[in-house]
């Protein structure tokens, strides 16, 4: 797995941000067109609308500053636009939730066994080891 770097973070969070906006907005105004929310958002952040029209289409980066302004401007906890936060919107969606149900019924029918063999799959999948470590690894202590 290769290090993100930070500014392609910022540009996802701030992708992340921006759907957040408009789906706010489309709260009050379902039929709103994505027509003029950029200049909304820019509005929103105290941004200047090209600046964030560049930073929308991936010509400009998000660099120190402007990270610290959005947070800023968002009440967003020092530092969010430089984390990872992928788990955190996938969390919500149905995809998701369904998939933790499943994992859940699985988890309760199992054997004590299968328990540990799950949290032991799982676990190195969220470190990020591939599967067929974890098989070297389960055959070496056989």
């Amino acid at each position: 797995m290769t290090v993100e770097k930070v500014e392609q973070v910022r540009s996802r969070n701030f992708q992340f941000l921006f759907e957040q906006f408009k789906n706010e907005i489309r709260e009050s105004w379902p039929t709103e067109p994505d027509r003029g929310m950029l200049k909304r958002f820019a509005e929103r952040l105290g941004l200047n609308r090209i600046y964030l029209s560049q930073i929308n289409n991936d010509s400009k980066v998000i660099g120190r500053v402007t990270a610290h302004n959005i947070e800023k401007a968002l009440k967003l906890p020092e530092g969010w636009m430089d984390t990872d936060h992928t788990q955190e919107a996938l969390a919500g969606s149905d995809d998701a939730k369904e998939f933790q149900e499943a994992v859940m019924a699985l988890y309760a029918q199992a054997p004590e066994a299968s328990k540990s063999a799950l949290l032991k799959i799982f676990s190195s999948l969220v470190a990020g080891k591939p599967i067929e470590d974890l098989a070297k690894n389960g055959r070496k202590a056989s």
